[in-house]
């Protein structure tokens, strides 16, 4: 199996979401240059059929606990009356705490070195800290959830025929009907694989989500993370 014909399959089984629509893109503009050799229009009509698909607007989930280092005061050893003010201030429901207050919630945490910083005020920042990484974190497994059950293409006609197409250029003796088999059962043999995985994401997501602590049922327990 070349790598067009690889694609190809991938694409079929997986669709454009990720990095596919770039991977479709790329092999679409070969297919349609100079260098193309061989039949090409049905792999390019198969390819313009998924780049026609509208884009998935879905991404990583916007966890607060990351991208904060760079806020982390390494020298700080105790909170500041304007730390203690802050956080008199903030919303004690955690679901009413914006993203960039949590972020630098948990940045303040971070400066609050265990062994090298106040205990009490590190477990004053805990108070407040922990309640909205719980929901967070919840919020993440959820995501996950969404992401991993979104379901799989169903096998196209187009890509079956777009497969064949790039098998009958990679061996020009290949009868058409035999190719179509072959690209038929290669295209079965990866939807069974992508099943199997998706399954097998679900599943991880699922124990997430499960194992994802309730917000509303924590104590002030020391978890930095």
């Amino acid at each position: 199996m070349n790598h067009d014909t690889k694609v190809l399959v991938d694409l079929a089984t997986t669709g454009t979401r990720g990095m596919g629509r770039g991977r479709a893109m790329s092999v679409h503009r070969r297919l349609s240059g100079p260098s193309a050799r061989g039949r090409v229009s049905k792999q390019r009509q198969f390819l313009e059929q998924l780049l026609e698909e509208p884009r998935e607007a879905v991404g990583a989930y916007d966890h607060p606990r990351d991208g904060v280092s760079h806020h982390v005061d390494m020298k700080k050893t105790a909170l500041l009356p304007s730390d203690i003010a802050w956080l008199d201030r903030l919303p004690k429901d955690p679901a009413k705490v914006s993203v960039e207050d949590a972020r630098t919630l948990r940045s303040l945490l971070g400066s609050l070195k265990l062994g090298k910083a106040s205990e009490s005020d590190r477990r004053l920042v805990l108070m407040q800290w922990n309640p909205v990484k719980a929901l967070h974190d919840r919020g993440e497994a959820e995501h996950n959830l969404e992401l991993a059950s979104r379901p799989l293409p169903g096998l196209s006609s187009q890509a079956i025929s777009a497969v064949t197409e790039s098998l009958l250029n990679e061996d020009s003796s290949l009868d058409e009907e035999i190719a179509g088999i072959h690209a038929q059962r290669m295209l079965e043999a990866a939807a069974v694989t992508q099943a199997s995985e998706r399954d097998r994401k679900i599943r991880w997501a699922q124990q997430r989500l499960d194992k994802a602590p309730d917000p509303d049922g924590l104590d002030d327990v020391d978890d930095a993370s």
